[in-house]
């Protein structure tokens, strides 16, 4: 369940820096190539 509110623990972003993005797409693409992997 994700949180409906920020408090200590959880910030919301209005946007996200480019060092982000291609971090966070990079992630992704490595959790789909891993499972590839474990399906093959």
């Amino acid at each position: 369940m994700l949180p409906t509110t920020e408090d200590t623990k959880t910030e919301f972003k209005q946007s996200f820096t480019d060092e982000v993005i291609i971090a966070l797409v990079a992630f992704a693409n490595m959790c789909l190539l891993s499972n590839n992997v474990i399906m093959m």
